[in-house]
């Protein structure tokens, strides 16, 4: 969080620019992509973590609209197109899923720790569901969340027939 209070900063302090738009890509390149690195390794769980990530965003919605304290943080992300950073979190914890499933890498099995639900009724119809794992400390396991994730998402977004492209603007549009 540190380095990326110091981007921001930066970024305040020395862009003269009166467009949103310069400073909203500034912002997605530079400071929202230090704080998405490696997310599905170590994405937040307490609520502690995820105010203190989220509020990076907020002071920088607030300086990238015009007349900040008229519009409430939500009302500024939905002017700006964004999303809330968790939201983003959970759509690139999907979008690895999805991508491991259309093309599994050589040295990762996704199929190891998930599979697809076998059960004859119409709702569990492209569901997942973990592995079973004997170990306690796989109670708190990535794919545990990612599948609780992938389940609350409805089916026709994750047509795994379509392309990567195709299901990852039907996961935006969904977000």
């Amino acid at each position: 969080c540190s380095s990326a209070y110091k981007v921001l900063y930066f970024i305040r302090r020395n862009v003269y620019s009166s467009h949103s738009d310069v400073l909203k890509s500034l912002y997605i390149s530079l400071v929202r992509s230090k704080l998405l690195y490696c997310s599905q390794l170590w994405s937040p769980s307490c609520l502690k973590d995820v105010t203190r990530i989220e509020t990076i965003q907020r002071r920088m919605t607030c300086f990238l609209v015009s007349s900040p304290h008229r519009l409430n943080y939500r009302d500024r992300l939905i002017d700006l197109q964004l999303l809330p950073l968790m939201y983003h979190h959970d759509l690139r914890d999907v979008l690895f899923i999805i991508k491991c499933l259309l093309s599994p890498p050589d040295n990762f099995d996704i199929l190891q720790y998930v599979s697809f639900s076998t059960h004859g009724s119409r709702t569990s119809t492209g569901k997942l569901k973990v592995n079973f794992q004997r170990t306690s400390t796989m109670h708190h396991f990535y794919f545990n969340c990612v599948v609780r994730l992938w389940n609350t998402i409805s089916s026709h977004c994750l047509d795994l027939t379509l392309t990567y492209g195709t299901i990852k603007r039907w996961l935006y549009a969904h977000f």
